[in-house]
């Protein structure tokens, strides 16, 4: 027994390491050093070795939580940490090859309806159709749109995104990875060729040309114009960052939508539409998660995680 509790102070050690290696954020490290120190501890009792665990040894492991009649979404969370812990595959790792006994492993609870929150396929197609177009920044704007609805990219993907990056002949674009995201190459609509076209060919150089200019109340010092000439979208006044830009965006959506919020409430209505006609997999790679379980979560089984991520976000996130 000893033995397996040294063992397992290690493996959780190395977990906690790889999740700062991999940037998570404080209060969810927490959250899953808590849930795997439980799992390990149960596993210790059952004088289960953790590279043991099979399919069966979690079942029983969730039958082990129910005794302590924790919640449906509680037990969810559980294994959403015990995915991660065995997805950290190394020598160090229990499993060795990345593989996950609880994977696929999911409680579902009572059917619930998609909140308010969340918006469905056909009210996103009519944000993008009826975004109004005045001016050059307009139409900047619904080209960003049509990436936030169609590709579901992030905001610090949008950042990253360069012209080089649009293959606008095979009709693609390749959203490159981040902290917590793969690199993907996605298919474009129709519609969104002819507009990433004509952004790159009239509206961009336009924007480019005006922010170049000198103006008095700058200082040439504050623009960065070599990652101003990089940028596929590009603020107004020559910011690098386009906070602003998406601002904008939203504050001209809410004006007809009320109940759109911000650029992470399109994504996450994305996947959650986009998992009831396509596999784990597919969506996995469409939306550029590391690992399958940050999929998983998008399922309607935990809607009601979702709505509470889609509440704290800021509107600029």
């Amino acid at each position: 027994m000893e033995k397996y509790k040294q063992q397992n102070n290690e493996y959780l050690q190395y977990f906690i390491n790889q999740l700062i290696k991999n940037k998570f954020a404080e209060d969810t490290i927490r959250m899953y050093k808590n849930y795997v120190s439980i799992f390990l501890i149960w596993s210790e009792e059952e004088n289960l070795k953790p590279e043991q665990a099979k399919y069966t040894d979690i079942i029983n492991f969730i039958e082990h939580l129910k005794e302590q009649e924790k919640s449906t979404g509680n037990i969810n969370r559980h294994l959403t940490a015990i995915r991660h812990f065995y997805n950290f595959s190394n020598e160090n790792n229990p499993s060795g090859d990345g593989h996950s006994p609880a994977e696929g492993v999911i409680l579902k609870g009572t059917k619930k309806q998609i909140p308010a929150d969340l918006l469905e396929e056909k009210e996103l197609k009519e944000l993008y159709e009826t975004y109004q177009i005045y001016t050059g920044r307009d139409k900047r704007n619904k080209a960003i749109l049509g990436l936030l609805i169609n590709q579901a990219v992030t905001t610090e993907e949008l950042h990253k995104l360069e012209p080089k990056h649009l293959l606008l002949d095979k009709g693609k674009i390749i959203i490159s990875g981040g902290k917590r995201s793969n690199q993907r190459t996605l298919k474009l609509q129709s519609y969104q060729i002819l507009e990433l076209y004509n952004y790159i060919e009239n509206i961009r150089p336009e924007i480019i040309k005006n922010i170049h200019q000198k103006r008095p109340a700058r200082k040439p010092d504050k623009i960065n114009r070599q990652r101003i000439n990089e940028q596929l979208f590009i603020s107004i006044n020559g910011n690098t960052q386009i906070k602003n830009s998406l601002l904008h965006l939203f504050r001209a959506l809410k004006k007809k939508y009320p109940n759109v919020k911000h650029a992470k409430q399109i994504r996450i209505s994305v996947i959650t539409n986009k998992l009831k006609t396509h596999n784990l997999r597919e969506v996995q790679y469409f939306a550029g998660h590391k690992w399958v379980s940050s999929t998983e979560r998008y399922k309607l089984g935990n809607i009601e995680d979702l709505k509470k991520e889609v509440d704290k976000y800021h509107p600029l996130n």
